[in-house]
């Protein structure tokens, strides 16, 4: 009896033995198994990213100089080409007549002194540009497309009135404002500082051309 016993206890063991070894074999088989997955899935991305990385060199090489000058050019919507700062005075009077006695009686005037900046300027999408060989391009405008502003401040005035003058009204200054700015464009705005403006424009935009490694040709309508 206990000769059995030990053989059945001998043949347990060694079913035991055996399933062991197996599940021990099936783990080994999908240890290297997820290992060759894994190693295939990270040499996939590194293939993907070369290929990606060589794609954007590609990019970056179809990119010329004078695709980066023109960038560079319109990336703001405006170029301030030239201001200027100056003073300006202007004297009103509102007597009724140039009768002395009237004058005396009725005298009124005021002077309007200010400070001004007047700006000529460019829109960006009025430059055309255009290339005409390898690193050349060609820049066009009109000086009729530029604009001008004029920014009046630091503004003071001075009454002078008799004993029956009348004093201005806030309007009537308002007024005379709008007569400084209207002058100032007038007197200003001229086709001299449009010239000077031009030329301004051109030594700007030739500079931008030669820190980018681009020639430009300026060509006008």
């Amino acid at each position: 009896m206990k000769k059995k016993s030990n053989k059945w206890n001998k043949f347990l063991l060694g079913v035991i033995l055996i399933l062991v070894g197996l599940l021990i074999g099936i783990t080994v088989v999908n240890y290297l198994s997820i290992g060759k997955f894994q190693k295939a899935y990270d040499e996939r991305r590194i293939e993907d990213a070369e290929v990606e990385n060589k794609m954007v060199k590609e990019v970056m090489k179809e990119r010329t100089n004078v695709d980066n000058y023109i960038d560079a050019v319109v990336s703001n919507p405006e170029i301030i080409i030239l201001q200027e700062f100056g003073r300006y005075s202007l004297t009103h009077d509102k007597t009724p007549s140039n009768d002395f006695f009237t004058e005396w009686l009725l005298n009124s005037e005021v002077e309007i002194r200010t400070s001004y900046n007047l700006h000529i300027s460019i829109p960006t999408d009025k430059i055309v540009m255009s290339e005409l060989t390898d690193g050349v391009i060609v820049v066009l405008f009109d000086k009729e497309d530029f604009k001008v502003g004029v920014d009046i401040h630091d503004l003071n005035s001075s009454q002078i009135k008799s004993v029956l003058g009348k004093n201005y009204t806030s309007n009537e200054i308002a007024a005379l404002i709008n007569i400084i700015h209207d002058n100032l464009l007038k007197e200003r705005y001229t086709e001299e500082n449009k010239d000077r403006a031009a030329k301004v424009l051109m030594v700007y935009l030739t500079n931008m051309a030669s820190k980018m490694g681009v020639e430009v040709k300026f060509a006008f309508r």
